[in-house]
């Protein structure tokens, strides 16, 4: 009994002591870490930060240059000093047509009077200009091709005659002579010379439309009537 108690006694572990010096690299090792830590986040945290700097106002912009309106969408671009407002839509009367308009001014800053219903055509027709508008140089002269191929491909007519509400021009000229009257049953936009800028569709002749225009550097009253003929058509 006393060797077996003897032999118990002497099994017994002996404590390790403990070695300070470790446990203090060990501490020191672990806060260094977490030192290294924070600093490479802090690091991504600044390269975040930089790149944000830089791509908010750039998304920012960009949103700034697309919107949607008369029922399509709008991009703003450049054309050397010009801002053009390019908008985009199926055609009205011509399946599986993507028609692009462009703007020189801004759709939705467009003050134009415009009364009555512009979504009414007929396949094929006239546009009609008085002797002054005959006479138009400058942005009124130019938007003219604009309308003439938003009314063959945008709205659809695809046959457009040039045509003048002055007997005496269309005499001269052999230009078909074009009024409301006398054409009842095609689509006539007759376009001329006014006191203020402005766009109607004329009482009882549900096809023809009138274009006033103050000023022959001014193209604001064709670009409302495209405007109006995409926005009805979109309401539908």
């Amino acid at each position: 009994m006393m060797v077996k108690e003897k032999l118990k006694k002497k099994s017994k572990k002996i404590p390790k002591k403990i070695n300070k010096n470790l446990i203090k690299e060990e501490v020191v090792s672990k806060k260094e870490i977490k030192k290294e830590n924070l600093q490479l986040s802090i690091f991504f945290l600044m390269i975040c930060l930089v790149f944000a700097s830089f791509l908010i106002p750039y998304f920012y912009m960009e949103n700034l240059k697309s919107f949607e309106f008369a029922g399509i969408g709008w991009t703003i671009e450049r054309l050397g000093e010009i801002e053009i407002y390019h908008g985009r839509f199926e055609s009205i009367g011509i399946s599986n047509l993507n028609y692009n308009i462009y703007l020189r001014n801004d759709p939705r800053e467009n003050t134009v009077s415009a009364k009555g219903n512009f979504s009414n055509f007929k396949y094929g027709g006239f546009i009609s200009f008085d002797k002054n508008i005959e006479i138009c140089r400058g942005e009124a002269s130019r938007v003219m091709v604009d309308l003439g191929s938003f009314l063959r491909s945008g709205v659809g007519l695809r046959n457009l005659e040039v045509a003048t509400i002055d007997y005496e021009l269309s005499s001269n000229s052999n230009r078909p002579y074009v009024n409301c009257l006398n054409n009842p049953d095609r689509t006539v936009i007759i376009i001329k010379k006014g006191e203020e800028n402005s766009i109607e569709q004329v009482k009882n002749y549900e096809f023809c439309y009138i274009l006033e225009i103050n000023n022959c550097n001014d193209s604001s009253s064709v670009e409302k009537f495209m405007i109006e003929v995409i926005s009805e058509f979109k309401e539908r």
